[in-house]
């Protein structure tokens, strides 16, 4: 999620695909919203923004059944060598709900999610129909 900052601070960092993947269940989704935030910084001009629809459902899953997800499935944010003999896996509900809010913000800023005249509270499109709080 922070190459784009390291790219706007002359640092650009290039990462193996091996470090873009997961084979730990239920990662994927927050390996996409850091995708979809590195396009919308502008990490990949080749690539362009992700499609509206795309963020809306990376969105949309995130925060049904009241963030439940972001609750029972938090991101991984590190863990020890897994050669290790005690495996250790440290997960942050916290940086999930930041993952969520800064991936909404952005489609914001970029205008990926503006209204364009449908009427519509993308707030609560993207909260599947709560209110925002």
């Amino acid at each position: 999620m922070r190459q784009a900052d390291m790219k706007a601070a002359g640092c650009e960092l290039k990462l193996p695909p091996s470090r873009t993947q997961t084979t730990i269940p239920g990662q994927k989704i927050w390996l996409d919203a850091g995708r979809m935030l590195w396009q919308l910084a502008g990490g990949n001009e080749a690539e362009g923004l992700p499609r509206r629809a795309q963020v809306l459902e990376v969105l949309q899953e995130l925060s049904k059944d009241d963030f439940l997800q972001v609750k029972s499935n938090p991101p991984l944010l590190y863990h020890n060598d897994f050669s290790a003999t005690v495996r250790r896996l440290y997960w942050a509900e916290d940086v999930g709900y930041a993952i969520w809010l800064r991936l909404y913000l952005e489609s914001q800023r970029t205008g990926l999610l503006a209204d364009k005249g449908q009427g519509s509270d993308v707030a609560t499109v993207a909260l599947r129909g709560r209110k925002a709080p």
